[in-house]
């Protein structure tokens, strides 16, 4: 537990829109993230992909159990991260987590 190295570089300096607003993240601004939520379980369905050559746009619902801050985070969730070929592989260039409607 604790080792954030994945998460930051999966998810470094991209544009990041969540409940609490937009931001570009960075290495140090991940791992800060990371460690400051606990996560007891979570459940991802309805995974949907739509890409072309140079984009993939993924999708997805999660179901959490988790603690940020001392905070419950929203769940449901509707999840949404956009990658973009690159020479290097697929590489995410924006993320965003919106709270599912519960009508």
């Amino acid at each position: 537990m604790g080792d954030t190295s994945g998460f930051q570089r999966a998810m470094n300096d991209l544009v990041d829109v969540d409940p609490s607003g937009v931001r570009r993240t960075t290495r140090a601004s991940v791992a800060k993230c990371v460690t400051q939520c606990t996560l007891a379980s979570h459940t991802l369905t309805d995974f949907q992909v739509k890409r072309d050559s140079l984009v993939a746009v993924v999708t997805y619902k999660a179901v959490v159990d988790q603690t940020c801050w001392g905070q419950k985070a929203l769940s449901p969730v509707n999840v949404m991260t956009v990658y973009e070929s690159r020479a290097s592989g697929w590489v995410p260039v924006a993320h965003s987590e919106t709270a599912a409607a519960h009508w």
